[in-house]
């Protein structure tokens, strides 16, 4: 008994602290806050008890997330395009590890968006709205900051394919994001001219 409660105490110590970052991917693939702490739940569950059988696991944050994306495939695999079967991929570049999103305008204009005048709600949208197929590969990276041979490992698809998706949600996002920040800026113009008009 003591045994099985020390065990019991040495995953909650490396777990506990990634519930936040699984709630948030969980609920950015399900949309229903009841439905990720579901899914992040039953991942907890089957970690533990895998885990308290063999506990050397080389990188216990990507084996979590792993877990859990294998609980999200189980529910909405076909919806994320991702099946139950794990692909094997080419070797990943291990050099690569997104930490920061870099936006540009359209058009081949250099000029840069710079993320401090981004609204955390207008990036949380812009995720929410990619495609289901996107999300999950997005926000490992760019939220959760995983390395391409993660990803690869976590949601079990090829390299070419985690880096597809990625560009394809990273292009999908920047133009919603500069299209937000527009729209933000015509109407601080609008609002200046209203005020212009009423103190004339």
């Amino acid at each position: 008994m003591k045994r099985t409660t020390q065990t019991r105490m040495d995953f909650e110590a490396l777990a506990l602290p990634q519930l936040p970052n699984l709630l948030r991917t969980a609920f950015y693939v399900s949309g229903v806050d009841r439905d990720a702490h579901h899914l992040v739940a039953v991942a907890i569950g089957r970690a533990y008890r895998s885990w308290h059988k063999c506990q050397v696991i080389p990188d216990f944050r990507v084996w979590l997330f792993k877990t859990l994306t294998t609980v999200l495939v189980h529910k909405y695999g076909s919806v994320l395009g991702l099946s139950a079967a794990s692909i094997s991929a080419a070797a990943a570049d291990p050099f690569y590890a997104p930490t920061q999103l870099g936006w540009q305008t359209p058009g081949g204009n250099s000029r840069q968006l710079p993320v401090s005048v981004i609204a955390v709600e207008d990036v949380e949208q812009a995720i929410t709205d990619l495609p289901d197929h996107l999300k999950l590969i997005v926000v490992l990276s760019l939220v959760e900051g995983f390395s391409y041979r993660d990803i690869v490992d976590i949601a079990g698809i090829a390299l070419e394919t985690v880096k597809a998706r990625l560009y394809e949600g990273r292009t999908m996002m920047r133009q919603a994001l500069v299209n937000q920040e527009a729209a933000g800026a015509m109407f601080d113009m609008a609002a200046g001219g209203v005020r212009r008009s009423m103190m004339g």
